[in-house]
């Protein structure tokens, strides 16, 4: 339908026609089945902004990959949320959930049994609530983060609870891989997956699904909208896709494919890290001002006690104009127990 002024009525995507949708995705297995079911989906949607907050929540998130924003409950809090949504206690919670061996379920069951009539949420509605029990924080957060997730349960119906605590827990459970959801953004837009390479180099250098998303609904026109993707560029702040190496199986292979010009460095396994450093500026001091985040290799930042290995690269000047240097050191700090290595650069650091 449309408005008296021109513009076409949009008509939001309610969370609970998403949820059966997550169902779906949930018992297919077959890679063309679940680009077949995403893009139906996804044609489903009208607004740019709801389908880059569905491409996260089919990840099982509220941000980007690369932003340090993630419910992550433990299981004892959300069975707390559980039992007081469904006025239960959490021990029969946690009975429930021995037997069924997931709390989504338990969510699922007892919202069935509660009979309860569930308000008609839309998916912009149940995301930014999950969003403020992300960035809920400080004293007394355990308690407000159940509080909110148990008024969240009580509205909406069994099968969206399902997916709610799932999603809070950080164990989604659909399958669905990036190139999966690249896939169907390029069916349910051009009606051509082989459109998935200019999505595909847009999200190796800006990270964001949901931008990318966002960015093809901004525009009608096909052609508008695979230009404007194509557009999209690295920005200070956004880490870049590390680009990950093939495996082969053996060494004649690797010297077969290489050829001889190749050499061999035994090294040990360490925590790589990606630091993006914005634009400088000189202040009324003359101290210099660097804008940096750090990335780990699955695109995420590091915990505080990661956050030193950058300290080398924010004195100034930079490394990079240092020349006076004849030597420099950089460490990098290994996780989970792994050796530090520190490794001595000659000359000058680059």
């Amino acid at each position: 339908m449309d408005q008296p002024d021109g513009k076409k009525e949009e008509h939001p995507l309610e969370f609970a026609r998403l949820s059966h949708y997550f169902e779906k995705l949930e018992k297919t297995s077959s890679r063309l089945a679940l680009i077949k079911i995403l893009a139906e989906l996804f044609r489903l949607i009208e607004r740019p902004d709801e389908i880059a907050q569905v491409c996260y929540l089919v990840q099982g998130r509220v941000a980007p990959i690369f932003e340090a924003l993630e419910i992550g409950m433990a299981e004892k809090t959300v069975a707390r949320s559980i039992a007081i949504a469904y006025h239960t206690t959490p021990e029969h919670v946690f009975k429930l959930y021995a037997t069924l061996g997931d709390l989504g379920l338990v969510a699922e069951q007892r919202s069935r049994e509660a009979g309860r009539v569930s308000n008609v949420l839309q998916v912009d509605d149940v995301f930014e609530g999950l969003k403020t029990i992300a960035q809920t924080a400080g004293k007394g957060m355990v308690e407000k983060r159940i509080a909110l997730l148990a008024d969240l349960l009580r509205q909406v119906d069994s099968v969206s609870a399902k997916y709610v605590v799932r999603i809070a827990l950080g164990n989604l459970r659909l399958g669905i891989g990036d190139s999966t959801i690249l896939d169907a953004l390029a069916t349910a837009k051009f009606h051509d997956t082989h459109k998935r390479k200019v999505l595909e180099g847009a999200y190796n250098k800006t990270s964001d699904l949901g931008l990318i998303a966002r960015t093809l609904w901004q525009y009608p026109g096909q052609e508008d909208a695979l230009r404007a993707v194509a557009q999209l560029d690295i920005q200070v702040g956004k880490p870049i896709r590390p680009q990950l190496a093939e495996r082969l199986p053996d060494v004649e292979t690797i010297i077969k494919k290489m050829g001889w010009w190749m050499c061999n460095i035994n090294t040990m396994d360490c925590a790589r890290r990606s630091i993006k450093m914005g634009s400088r500026c000189l202040s009324s001091r003359a101290t210099w001002k660097t804008c940096h985040r750090c990335f780990r290799k699955y695109l995420k930042e590091p915990a505080s006690k990661y956050k030193q290995t950058t300290s080398f690269w924010m004195q100034k000047p930079s490394p990079t104009i240092q020349h006076q240097k004849n030597s420099c050191h950089s460490r990098k700090q290994a996780e989970d127990g792994e050796n530090i290595i520190s490794k001595p650069w000659l000359n000058n650091c680059r």
